[in-house]
This record gives C-alpha cells, structure tokens and sequence, in this order.
C-alpha cells in the first residue's frame, strides 16, 4: 500500500518476507511460496522453488526475526 517496494525492486527476499508475514498477515508458509514456488512457476523454471526430492536445493534459512542465517546453493553452504 505504501508502494515502498514491488517484484522486480531492490528489495530482499527477507524483507518481503517479513513484511508480508508481520505486517500484511499473511502466513510464513504463503509467504515462503509466493516468494519460492509462484515466481518460478511464472518463468518457467524447472527443478526450483519447492522442496521436493529431484529439484535443486536453493534453501534459505532464518531465525523467527527473518534474519538469514545461512544459505544453500545446489546443496552446498553459501
């Protein structure tokens, strides 16, 4: 509402994260697929976005804050 940040803006995943969680309401678990599963549906990318056996293993993990604190490419520890 406050136009503060769009898709496409510089805003961090963590940011819109805690956002929609702590001030729009919504769930972690919406809000965790809106950030993972709908955006590489839409562009198309195969083997991202959800955590299922056979896809990639992209992870970012937080604290209950949102705080990252680590990250997982391919498996492996950022």
């Amino acid at each position: 509402p406050d136009r503060s940040f769009f898709a496409g803006s510089i805003a961090t995943g963590d940011i819109m994260l805690k956002w929609a969680v702590r001030d729009c309401g919504v769930s972690v678990c919406d809000a965790s697929k809106m950030l993972s599963a709908t955006p590489a549906r839409i562009i198309g990318a195969r083997k991202k976005g959800s955590i299922i056996c056979g896809y990639d293993a992209d992870l970012v993990l937080t604290d209950k804050e949102f705080t990252v604190n680590k990250i997982y490419v391919n498996g492996v520890e950022q």
